[in-house]
């Protein structure tokens, strides 16, 4: 409840909580509220994006949502690719006005130590939950932590998988935004994260997760999950033809039966890890 009350201090809370709240939790306990606000607060990065003007410029943050670790598809053939634009630092800048620019690790822990200060005013803390809510589930999606690199196709990186057409859907990363549905609204999202809950393989795994919380540990582990199954052999060996082809651009990919099934898998056991995690974070 305490966090839930928090972001009630949202420097939009009227127009981006209050009015949006569903009838259904309206009529709701205080219970029932807090849930859909923790929900509703830990979708509100994304809204920033269609924001106008000085509110797009203060609450707007595109290099928050991900960090791009290099992953190269032909480790042989790293040299002659210039990846030095790429922000890998793990921690906050020292220089404020810097803070624009962060990635999603530095940004967790902006967040962190934002919410941490008793300076920070009350609509700055309920902002910085927002973002912590966020980021911190977006890192446990594989394609927000790697990017590929190439000589020919992906000579600027492959934003996320957002480059890397496939024929289920626009490309590889909106493929995994939705492997655990698309269904966003307050029902929907309880019913799961209760199924989720009372799954014993889930539940312990991501109690296991959450002895390791730190960003950059958690980034790290993302990264090792995204290079083994989001960049799986077929899309690697696919793009890899590609290039000994001489295509020059991108052909999407038809990914088979079993690396959507393992791909579904592991997105739930990532968003296991993020829940897990996210609680112990929160309770300290």
């Amino acid at each position: 409840m305490e966090i839930a009350n928090r972001i009630k201090n949202h420097p939009r809370w009227e127009s981006d909580f209050a009015a949006k709240m569903p009838d259904v939790v309206k009529a709701g306990d205080e219970q029932i509220q807090a849930e859909w606000i923790f929900q509703q607060a830990a979708c509100w990065p994304d809204t920033t994006r269609s924001l106008k003007g000085d509110e797009y410029k203060r609450f707007n943050h595109s290099t928050w949502h991900y960090i791009n670790l290099i992953d190269y598809l032909n480790p042989n053939e790293s040299n002659g690719i210039d990846t030095s634009s790429v922000n890998l630092e793990m921690q906050p800048p020292a220089n404020p006005d810097d803070v624009y620019r962060m990635n999603a690790v530095q940004a967790i822990q902006y967040a962190q130590s934002k919410i941490a200060d008793s300076a920070t005013s009350k609509e700055d803390d309920a902002l910085m939950l927002c973002w912590l809510l966020h980021v911190y589930s977006d890192i446990h999606q594989p394609l927000h932590t790697t990017a590929l690199f190439s000589k020919t196709l992906l000579r600027k990186g492959c934003r996320g998988g957002n480059s890397v057409y496939t024929k289920q859907g626009r490309n590889l990363h909106s493929l995994w935004d939705g492997l655990l549905g698309k269904d966003n609204k307050y029902q929907a999202c309880h019913n799961q994260a209760v199924r989720m809950l009372n799954d014993a393989n889930l539940a312990s795994l991501g109690n296991r997760g959450a002895m390791v919380t730190d960003a950059e540990s958690v980034c790290r582990d993302s990264n090792v999950c995204c290079k083994e199954f989001a960049y799986a052999t077929e899309v690697r060996a696919h793009l890899q033809r590609l290039e000994e082809n001489g295509e020059t651009k991108i052909v999407a990919v038809d990914l088979s039966d079993l690396y959507l099934k393992r791909a579904g898998t592991v997105a739930e056991q990532q968003a296991s890890r993020a829940g897990w995690r996210l609680a112990k974070l929160l309770s300290q």
